[in-house]
This record gives structure tokens, sequence and C-alpha cells, in this order.
């Protein structure tokens, strides 16, 4: 009955550990990338995106504001966005 058997293994993604939850990032590019960010930014951008988080949550839990969260998550993807480009640019 099963259509197709999807195996992951460690090599297959890069984890980051966020509120106590183990978050998968499958593209190499964009891990790498996100590995640049400062822990707290790091953290921002994963609750919001992977943690499915709202800015007033990250704030709650970080105890920031929540403009301070929504500022990091936009100047975070705005760095990250760069260093994609930059990658592309080295291939």
């Amino acid at each position: 009955e099963k259509l197709a058997v999807w195996d992951e293994y460690e090599s297959d993604y890069t984890a980051f550990d966020v509120c106590g939850i183990e978050v998968r990032v499958l593209d190499d590019n964009l891990a790498e990338a996100i590995k640049y960010l400062s822990e707290k930014d790091r953290e921002i951008l994963l609750m919001y995106f992977f943690l499915g988080m709202s800015d007033t949550e990250i704030g709650d839990r970080l105890k920031i504001n929540r403009s301070t969260s929504f500022r990091s998550r936009k100047n975070s993807l705005e760095e990250i966005k760069k260093k994609l480009k930059e990658n592309m640019n080295d291939e």
C-alpha cells in the first residue's frame, strides 16, 4: 500500500534548537545563511517561520517588545537574502 518511503538522515538537514524544539532546515544554503545570524536573531526568525509564533508571542517568550521582534526578523531576512546572493555568485 505504500507508494514511497522517505528516509531522513542527520546529514540531510541542519538542526537548530529553538525553545527546546529541534527545528530542521533541509536546504544547506539556507542553513548556512541562518548560522551567520546572532543567536537571538536566529531564534526570532526560526520561531516565526518554523514554529509559527507571532511577533507578540516571540516578544513575550524572549521578554522583548513586539516591534523589536518584527525589526529583528526583517533585518535577519535581509541578511539571509544577501548571504544567499553571495553564495550564488560564488558558485
